[in-house]
């Protein structure tokens, strides 16, 4: 079959280039379209439990992820002209296009009792202007503190912090012009905030989001093009040749356009998982070049013929470059059978590109080494490096005498991993991937800090046939249960409909703070005339009862303690409820927040789910070709071990089981295989040759396949490092993670693969 392949490829070499030049041009009007998303990304699938609930809250109440904080420290902050100041910036923050809302102190409203007319008249606390005096402010401060209303909500007066909070629309928050918004309320906060010499703090999912997503454009073009550089750079190393540089990179830069075409295709968006598929293309499709054309030089330089080293090379090579970019494939493939968006998303566009890889490298490198010179001296005589002799002499002879040793290593790497497996935690925070000296990160710490969190905290009360507004039992319990979230450091200040009743209460006796409380059943007759009466609510409170007035909501703010301590205090908080509201009344947890913890669960879950699959899959395709169980176990073994080492060196090292830490098994496992095949497939080639003499099989196949199998580890390791560099911790440690698994998979398919071929197939009986 290859050999009819290669002849076809050699015979259409023309309309093989065009085509692979029209299928470019294509893919690449293509990925002009491709978009950055905004949004986080969705993990969990449409039919889950958790998101159809948190979709009905939003029908009910609105969006509660489209709140944008904005907070400063100021002892000053009650002097009048830091006050007009931030008056100023209140109300001017809301004409900026794609703010819905802007909420600040300067809503706070005091409620006074009009016995004439049996209502409560509302008025603006801090209701000043360039005429009112300090000495009226500090009055106006003192009736703040009053309030209890307000109490740890717009000010902190233990630390002098305040915020205020920007909604800003669906739409905006959802396009590009969010960008555009926020750098608008950038340049209007330091306008009036820089005579003060105060700096604005900023959070809220909008800005946070937003941070990342500048950070994720960011990173995608730096990593491209470092990796492009990196893998430029050691292939001229080894090869030292210009030509051995500009073909891979042409061929890598051709599959990129492609990746980028997919994803507009699919109609799928830039997120902090697609994004690394560019550089992650460069750096897979590294290694077929390197197989190809060491196969290329090797075979030229057994007999000088430039036309048949290039067919001996897609003969010999093209299966075996098949079946390694099918198994790397399989390892981003599987992650498209989960039931999870973003990994469907990731999965499928990696994978199908990486057989495109396949594809155009299979094309494009022997015609361009058609049209070539025939490759001089200085191109070949890498094959013959002494260094490079030495290193596979001490393999093979580790090999052929050292065996014991070999495996005794690797049973101590697998006990004393096994242990460091043990210590593995599985946690994830919202700003986990966030570098602590980032300013996102400091300003969520700030907010933290000063008011309990900004992540949506939501608990949903069903009222069943009560009346919210007059049922006084079903009051007392959602003050009872606010009481009961207030004992939470990680939760903010919560509010209820519940609060502006206590609110109306303390108007009623002419605004006694001690009368801040839930009303007596005796005082019903006498307050729901006032309340009834009453026009208007505060702002602050608004959304807190669906139109149909059977759900109430209590409304608060976490802090980004983890997906650990966030389920511990969630489960907590599910007990209290139903010793506080029994059987009477359902209540239900949900908001952005929450959703996160139920996304890290499930993408590890499902990360999980597809490492088992692609092992399942690849061990399959490995029983296609040696159809044996024992040489099934004995390939698959040597790219097993790594996974354990990762596993108990994360253990070891504090690296919890998150997302991207997880996603670093199924990639490794589907590269790391391909080393296997390669050794695999050449010392299948090589039995009948030497008269099934196994050892001389095994020392031709290690020095056939041996320099390529270290070339290319060098530079996926090397390629895969440069995640290291990156602002996000997540990918920072899977680049680390895949590294090491990927230089201890060079290791065992070096040292360990082979020895268990010498050892469970000593005779004739080997693969055949």
């Amino acid at each position: 079959m290859w050999v009819n392949v290669s002849s076809f490829i050699i015979r259409q070499r023309i309309p093989l280039i065009l085509c692979v030049i029209a299928m470019t041009v294509f893919m690449g009007i293509n990925a002009m379209k491709v978009e950055l998303s905004y949004e986080v990304a969705q993990v969990v699938p449409n039919d889950d439990a958790d998101y159809v609930a948190y979709q009905k809250f939003k029908e009910a109440f609105g969006e509660d992820g489209n709140i944008m904080v904005l907070g400063v420290k100021n002892r000053d902050f009650f002097q009048k002209d830091f006050l007009l100041g931030w008056k100023r910036l209140s109300e001017e923050l809301e004409t900026i296009e794609g703010v819905e809302q802007v909420v600040s102190i300067f809503d706070a409203q005091n409620l006074e009792k009009d016995r004439a007319n049996r209502k409560f008249e509302s008025s603006e606390v801090f209701a000043i202007n360039k005429n009112t005096s300090q000495a009226q402010i500090d009055s106006l401060v003192n009736a703040f503190n009053g309030l209890p209303f307000y109490n740890q909500s717009f000010y902190n007066f233990n630390h002098h912090t305040t915020f205020l909070a920007i909604a800003i629309e669906r739409k905006t928050l959802a396009s590009e012009a969010r960008m555009k918004l926020l750098d608008d309320v950038y340049a209007l906060s330091d306008e009036v905030l820089a005579p003060f010499n105060v700096e604005a703090r900023y959070s809220g999912l909008p800005y946070i989001r937003t941070s990342v997503a500048a950070a994720v454009k960011r990173e995608m073009q730096f990593f491209s093009a470092l990796s492009l550089i990196i893998c430029a750079g050691i292939l001229l190393l080894f090869f030292r040749s210009v030509t051995s540089v500009i073909f891979p990179i042409t061929v890598i830069f051709i599959i990129v356009i492609w990746a980028l075409g997919t994803l507009a295709l699919f109609e799928y968006k830039i997120n902090a998982v697609t994004s690394l598929i560019p550089p992650l293309i460069i750096i897979i499709g590294v290694p077929n070049f390197i197989y190809l054309v060491n196969k290329y030089h090797s075979e030229f330089k057994k007999h000088g013929n430039k036309m048949r080293a290039i067919h001996r090379m897609v003969q010999k090579i093209g299966v075996v470059t098949l079946m390694t970019n099918a198994t790397t494939a399989i390892g981003f493939l599987v992650l498209a059978f989960s039931n999870s968006p973003v990994l469907k998303e990731f999965g499928l566009v990696a994978g199908i590109n990486i057989v495109a890889t396949f594809v155009v490298s299979i094309i494009v490198i022997p015609v361009f080494f058609s049209y070539l010179p025939e490759p001089s001296m200085k191109h070949i005589n890498y094959l013959d490096k002494r260094a490079m002799q030495k290193v596979l002499d001490f393999i093979d002879r580790s090999v052929q005498r050292y065996r014991p040793l070999v495996f005794a290593a690797a049973i101590v790497v697998v006990i004393v991993s096994l242990y460091g497996v043990s210590k593995l935690q599985a946690v994830g925070f919202v700003l986990d991937d966030m570098p602590k000296e980032k300013k996102v990160y400091k300003d969520l710490k700030f907010f933290e800090s000063n008011f309990g969190g900004v992540l949506p905290f939501e608990v949903v009360v069903d009222a069943g046939e009560s009346d919210i507004s007059s049922d006084l039992n079903l009051a007392q319990k959602v003050s009872d249960f606010q009481d009961t979230l207030a004992q939470v450091e990680a939760l903010s200040r919560s509010y209820s409909v519940v609060d502006m009743l206590k609110f109306s209460r303390q108007a009623y006796y002419n605004g006694n703070p001690d009368r801040y409380t839930v009303p007596r059943s005796r005082e019903k007759s006498m307050l729901l005339p006032y309340v009834q009466n009453s026009e208007g609510s505060d702002k602050f409170i608004n959304n807190l009862v669906d139109s149909q007035e059977r759900y109430l909501r209590i409304s608060a703010n976490i802090a980004d303690v983890g997906s650990v301590q966030s389920t511990e205090i969630l489960d907590d908080l599910k007990g209290k409820a139903k010793s506080v509201f029994g059987e009477d009344h359902d209540v239900s947890f949900t908001g952005v927040s929450l959703l996160f913890i139920k996304n890290n669960e499930y993408l590890i879950r499902s990360l999980v789910y597809s490492l088992i699959l692609a092992f399942v899959i690849i061990s399959v395709l490995m029983g296609l070709l040696f159809r044996r169980v024992r040489m099934i176990i004995v390939s698959l073994l040597p790219n097993f071990i790594p996974l354990i080492a990762t596993a108990g060196l994360m253990g070891y090292m504090g690296i919890a089981l998150k997302p991207s830490t997880v996603l670093v098994f199924s990639i490794a496992f589907g590269i790391s295989i391909d080393d296997a095949l390669h050794f695999l497939a050449k010392y299948r080639q090589e039995l009948i040759q030497h008269n099934w003499n196994i050892p001389k099989t095994i020392s031709v196949a290690l020095r056939e396949t041996g320099q390529s199998m270290i070339y290319t580890s060098v530079v996926l390791f090397a390629g895969f490092s440069i995640f290291t560099l990156s602002d996000f911790g997540g990918t920072s440690s899977l680049g680390f993670l895949t590294s090491i698994t990927l230089l201890i998979a060079m290791v065992t398919n070096l040292l360990l693969l082979p020895s268990l071929i010498l050892s469970f197939f000593p005779s004739r009986s080997a693969l055949k």
